[in-house]
């Protein structure tokens, strides 16, 4: 879950925001309510990828950390 959603998460709970729905396939097990947007728009679904590069000859102590 990435940080924006589990920041907002409480912000959903009390009211103040109002969720139209997860980006996931299936309904989250955090908002149950919540439907997902496969839900609304059958056969929508989303995944992330995530990287990082760095130049060549980075010292391995800093790819380490």
């Amino acid at each position: 879950m990435s940080t924006l959603a589990r920041s907002s998460i409480e912000y959903v709970r009390a009211g103040n925001f109002r969720a139209l729905a997860v980006t996931t396939v299936a309904r989250s097990p955090i908002l149950p309510d919540v439907p997902a947007l496969g839900e609304i728009l059958p056969g929508y679904e989303v995944s992330a990828w995530f990287g990082i590069g760095g130049p060549k000859r980075t010292p391995e102590e800093v790819i380490e950390s």
